[in-house]
């Protein structure tokens, strides 16, 4: 076997959010199964309504930070997600519509898992999204 290297276009992107409601540690927490699940029926309704919807891989990972004097650390999940023009050519060159679709993921996770930030990386800018 041997492998031909082809050239793909893409764009890249990541969602950060936490999986535990609050600050604090006792409190219960989602799982990435949660996270996984959710990622599926979004694109699933996304799918049935003819939206956008992107791939992508879901991993569990963990938020560490400072938190009234002291150091915490919290269950995380992290998507990193691929926008590919053989896929999407509609809307490929127009970043603002791939990131309105990217922060309509977001929400919906961050709504579901309660969580008051989620953090949003797409192409070589940075978000937060601050629930109000």
């Amino acid at each position: 076997m041997k492998y031909e290297i082809k050239e793909k276009t893409s764009k890249y992107f990541r969602i950060d959010l936490g999986l535990r409601p609050g600050y604090e540690e006792s409190q219960n927490s989602f799982s990435v199964e949660d996270i996984k699940a959710w990622y599926v029926e979004w694109q699933q309704m996304r799918t049935e309504s003819n939206q956008p919807t992107f791939a992508g891989v879901v991993t569990e990972t963990s938020f560490v930070y400072p938190h009234e004097g002291k150091g915490m650390m919290e269950p995380a999940a992290r998507i990193e997600g691929e926008v590919m023009r053989k896929y999407h050519e509609s809307i490929f060159d127009n970043d603002e519509e791939i990131l309105r679709v990217i922060r309509d993921l977001a929400e919906m996770l961050g709504f579901r898992a309660k969580q008051e930030r989620v953090h949003i990386v797409f192409c070589d800018r940075s978000y937060v999204l601050e629930n109000q």
